[in-house]
């Protein structure tokens, strides 16, 4: 593996005023992550990551120390103007899925730890922040630094989920051994730190429960940019659906939304369209997308901008998973109505019929989509009202003044650490 490291005098890109914050105590921060974050991230969480690391860069020193993917390395020159040093593994770990893969991404992940360790041992730092429990993992004993563990998703409790709800005795099986994996490592990166930063209520009160750790605080999703609705301009009939592909959860959602309510719907309303923007799709959807009329698979979209500008509406049938659902919240910041399961509504609490629509199974999914096609009034109320909801609740200035909050609270003051 590569290593690169870049030191960078430039003035910042970005600065984020935090009103109830001015007085923001300076600090040396290592932010520690094992997927690139950048503003063009195909994944919620490395947009996410990407600002909060704009926003510590406004008022704190960031050491990045980060495992890039080689497809990705193109990014890291302008991510490093926002740190004062970039410190990267870089992995090639693309392509389809095998042995020889998971390898490769298994030592990725040891080249990454080691990197980690050395830079940890050998620099002080005020505060060290972790994102996704996989960076935190084989953390050796640390001297003097606050840590805290910034946790996208309680894999632990995605996995009982997917356990619970297994159709079969082997997946079940195979969702116990994960679990007796997962556990104990998850559980050993959460208790070595002074704290840990969640997406949800039921994860902080998952990691209460099964967990010895620190102090939890909530941090939701945000979203950096309200849409001016006016700028949206829905083309007729058009439903969107968003996502990566390769995570199993969104291409599950696709093929049911393909087969069980698009080809449903096609047989009253031919000219009804299908867009499914995202990287990665696979030869299922592939294969699909030419049995059925009207559907276009986008593959890798650097703005999916344009597709929310002119979707009628956003379905998104997602039955498991884990973590905050960003693709709802990002639909519903552009004035759109947004279709969903209840499931997948848990992490926002929107109001049904009011912020969104709520469907149990496909029936309900084809009945929502007709009624939002042929009554234009309850289309447009959904989408104002759930725009409304994400600016209330999402947005980017509400959720970094908590997280100002968690980091102060959580970091070293007033530091009198020496020089990298």
């Amino acid at each position: 593996m590569q290593k690169f490291t870049a030191r960078l005098n430039s003035i910042k890109t970005d600065f984020y005023e935090i009103p109830s914050c001015k007085n923001i105590n300076y600090m040396k921060i290592a932010l520690i992550t094992p997927f690139l974050p950048y503003a063009q991230a195909p994944h919620a969480g490395g947009l996410y990551t990407y600002q909060l690391l704009k926003y510590l860069s406004s008022y704190h020193s960031v050491t990045l120390i980060v495992r890039v993917n080689v497809d990705e390395k193109m990014h890291v020159q302008a991510v490093s103007t926002l740190c004062t040093k970039v410190y990267a593994t870089y992995a090639s770990c693309h392509g389809k899925y095998s042995w020889v893969r998971l390898l490769k991404t298994i030592l990725s992940y040891f080249s990454f730890f080691r990197m980690r360790d050395r830079i940890l041992r050998k620099y002080p730092y005020d505060l060290i922040q972790f994102e996704y429990s996989e960076s935190a993992f084989f953390l050796p004993q640390l001297k003097s630094s606050k840590m805290i563990l910034n946790l996208h998703d309680v894999v632990t409790q995605r996995i009982l989920r997917e356990q619970k709800f297994a159709r079969n005795i082997l997946y079940k099986f195979i969702h116990s051994l994960q679990f007796m994996l997962y556990r104990p490592l998850e559980g050993f990166a959460i208790k070595k730190m002074d704290g840990s930063l969640v997406r949800l209520t039921m994860d902080e009160n998952f990691v209460n429960t099964h967990f010895n750790s620190g102090m939890v605080r909530v941090i939701p999703l945000m979203v950096d940019e309200i849409t001016d609705s006016s700028k949206v301009d829905p083309q007729p009939a058009t439903l969107l659906f968003t996502g990566a592909f390769n995570r199993r959860y969104n291409e599950l959602a696709a093929i049911f939304l393909i087969e069980k309510i698009f080809s449903v719907l096609q047989v009253d309303i031919p000219h009804l369209k299908l867009i499914l923007a995202g990287n990665s799709p696979g030869k299922k959807l592939e294969k699909l997308m030419f049995q059925y009329r009207n559907i276009e698979l986008t593959g890798f979209v650097e703005d999916l901008n344009q597709y929310y500008l002119k979707a009628t509406m956003f379905v998104s049938p997602i039955f498991t998973g884990g973590g905050m659902i960003y693709k709802n919240i990002e639909a519903m910041s552009f004035g759109i109505p947004v279709i969903t399961t209840p499931f997948a509504n848990e992490s926002i609490a929107g109001v049904n019929e009011n912020d969104l629509l709520l469907a149990n199974d496909a029936s309900d999914f084809v009945s929502a989509i007709k009624t939002l096609l042929s009554d234009g009034t309850t289309r447009r109320k959904i989408g104002k009202n759930g725009q409304q909801f994400v600016k209330t609740h999402f947005s980017s200035e509400i959720v970094l003044k908590e997280y100002a909050s968690a980091i102060e609270l959580f970091g070293a003051k007033n530091s009198e650490n020496a020089d990298e």
